[in-house]
């Protein structure tokens, strides 16, 4: 992962967009579209409650189980 400086992505709002997965989100809400990314990666995500006052099931992504890690040479079996 990288950060580029003074450059931004602005999205639009994501579920009053028209197309992609919209009727998915209008009919079930985040459930199904959340997951859709369980189904993906069943070791690395699982779903959990987001928001402060209107809970709703969102995924969550477990990173140490998600991305290769680099060791240090004294780690390596031998």
């Amino acid at each position: 992962m990288g950060t580029v400086p003074f450059l931004a992505l602005v999205q639009k709002t994501t579920q009053k967009n028209k197309g992609g997965m919209t009727e998915t989100y209008l009919s079930s809400g985040t459930y199904v579209k959340s997951f859709y990314s369980v189904i993906g990666m069943p070791s690395s995500v699982h779903v959990q409650p987001m928001g402060d006052k209107h809970k709703r099931l969102h995924h969550a992504i477990s990173w140490n189980h998600t991305v290769p890690k680099i060791l240090r040479a004294e780690k390596k079996k031998t």
